[in-house]
């Protein structure tokens, strides 16, 4: 079976009427984690023409350009993802992986009957258009001093140096999907302006898929647990971060984020290696304590195991995972 590539053709969209669903043209919202894209998702999901069932990461996070997953192997793999399996998402016998994940996109579009359907990732997505080789992009772009601030937040890391890292890499990934598109095939818009002129920036998405703006979109707070659109939300590392927070996101994230449209002081400098080095041990004790206090040491430590065992301790591995996603669970909102 061979690799992924990412096509090199760009690729014009249909501007014909739609009928039916269209699994072959799916709409994925990408950016960095901690960015606004669930309220994004779920404005979308609002819209009566639009289908967006969720974070889609187990479509791509087991490939990359030189390796696709056995389908035996991957279907394996998926029996202890905890999206996948809130999904509900059959799947189907194949000898494709490619086959496999589309089936899922179709299968959402056929519970859904609406026309347009995606899903959300973070990472990886520029291997996206290999597999969906018409699909189209929201690029949704939040501030990378809030990105790494919300990141340390969720236990993720343990300070804003490792938390930038999940605002670059998306960035980076973004930068490759943009060289390999045409530009009618790509929205991007920023967290700021969708949380201080929602219904404006909903407009613009919904002309950019060629439907009507529909108001249902802003109502989406009353059958989720999100709050409507903040716009305190907005830069809030200016009262949250001290100055020298600032300055290690600022030297992490350097150029890019200010062709992202966010600028940055002039003094931001690379830290010291010493510097380096503490971050780095801070930021391993504190994403163990972290996953210390949220699953306890019992799971924490058969967590660890059933991570390096063997395929041969795969069931009990299985129901291990089982057990940390139960507790996952409990904390989404």
């Amino acid at each position: 079976m061979g690799g992924i590539t990412l096509a090199h053709s760009h690729t014009t969209r249909d501007r014909s009427s739609v009928s039916g669903t269209r699994p072959e043209h799916p709409v994925f919202i990408v950016g960095a984690l901690r960015s606004g894209t669930t309220m994004l998702r779920l404005m979308l999901d609002a819209h009566p023409e639009i289908c967006n069932f969720g974070e889609f990461e187990y479509a791509v996070k087991h490939a990359n350009d030189n390796f696709v997953p056995d389908p035996v192997k991957y279907a394996q793999l998926l029996q202890t993802d905890r999206a996948f399996l809130a999904h509900g998402f059959e799947i189907p016998s194949t000898s494709s992986y490619e086959e496999v994940i589309r089936s899922f996109l179709s299968q959402a579009g056929e519970r859904s009957g609406k026309p347009i359907v995606g899903a959300t990732v973070h990472s990886r997505f520029d291997l996206l258009r290999s597999i969906w080789p018409k699909a189209r992009f929201i690029h949704l772009i939040r501030d990378p001093r809030d990105v790494a601030r919300s990141c340390i937040g969720m236990g993720w890391v343990g300070n804003v140096w490792y938390g930038a890292d999940y605002w670059l890499d998306a960035e980076k990934r973004w930068e490759k999907v943009t060289a390999e598109c045409s530009c009618e095939d790509y929205h991007e818009l920023s967290f700021e302006a969708l949380v201080v002129s929602p219904e404006q920036e909903l407009h613009k998405i919904c002309r950019f898929l060629d439907l009507d703006y529909d108001a249902r979109m802003l109502t989406y707070a009353a059958n989720s647990t999100y709050e409507p659109p903040d716009a305190s939300l907005v830069n809030q590392w200016k009262t949250k971060l001290a100055p020298k927070q600032v300055s290690l996101v600022e030297s992490k994230c350097g150029d890019l984020m200010e062709r992202r449209g966010y600028s940055r002081h002039p003094k931001s400098h690379r830290p010291s290696i010493g510097t380096r080095v503490y971050l780095g041990a801070q930021n391993s004790l504190a994403r163990k304590a972290f996953n210390l206090r949220r699953y306890g040491w019992p799971l924490y430590l058969k967590w660890q195991i059933a991570k390096r065992l063997s395929s041969g301790n795969a069931t009990w591995a299985s129901r291990v995972i089982a057990e940390k996603n139960k507790v996952d669970i409990s904390y989404l909102r």
